[in-house]
């Protein structure tokens, strides 16, 4: 072999090796920018799910604000309602200051609110339209006797009975705080519904206990 064939040979081979190696290099650039795609994928991913993660927790938060506020707002309500038409007196005829007398309001309020927002769960209204309906038969309720933990009672099943009947809420206020005295608008929708449950004005006028009665 000449030293020119020689040469070319060499050359041949170099110019293999070479392609070879710029192949490889290729190859790996390929793998390489995978994984980068991949990992970038990853930290979107990884950047979303905290995204929506924190989304979640922001929304509970205000929610959660939402509903204190809420609470808040009922038991300042009922709590004012009970200073209102309490006795300046207690059991034993011993004076109540103003203080003590909203200090045992507020616990008072605090606890039906509770009782009001568990009976929530089995009623067709909202917890603040539970609370109204309460709230519209306590003074009359009150005045005859009736306990609060009986007027939470006669709230649910009011309430209960209402939504079953179609009777619409404004008109179930409306009527309620007559059923203590009788009075209650014969020509409502309440006035109907207990009239078909005989439980008419007459009846309710010449109740020696109204709780009792409307159970």
């Amino acid at each position: 072999m000449d030293i020119s064939s020689l040469k070319i040979a060499i050359d041949s081979r170099d110019a293999l090796t070479a392609k070879s190696n710029l192949d490889k290099l290729n190859a790996s650039s390929k793998d390489v920018s995978k994984q980068t795609t991949s990992l970038s994928s990853g930290f979107i991913n990884v950047k979303t799910s905290a995204l929506v993660a924190a989304a979640g927790v922001s929304y509970l938060i205000n929610q959660g604000i939402k509903y204190s506020a809420t609470i808040e707002k009922l038991t300042n309500g009922l709590t004012t309602l009970n200073v209102l038409t309490s006795k300046n007196v207690d059991s034993l005829g011993k004076q109540i200051s103003t203080q003590e007398k909203y200090n045992i309001a507020a616990r008072e309020s605090a606890e039906t609110i509770k009782q009001l927002n568990k009976i929530n769960l089995e009623t067709p209204h909202t917890l603040s339209q539970t609370v109204e309906i309460y709230k519209s038969m306590y003074t009359s309720m009150k005045t005859v006797g009736v306990s609060s933990e009986k007027m939470i009672d006669l709230t649910k099943k009011l309430s209960i009975a209402a939504g079953s009947s179609g009777i619409q809420f404004q008109q179930l206020l409306a009527g309620i705080d007559g059923l203590a005295t009788g009075t209650v608008d014969a020509g409502s929708e309440l006035g109907r519904f207990l009239k078909s449950m005989g439980l008419g004005n007459e009846v309710l006028k010449n109740s020696t206990d109204i709780y009792e009665t409307l159970n």
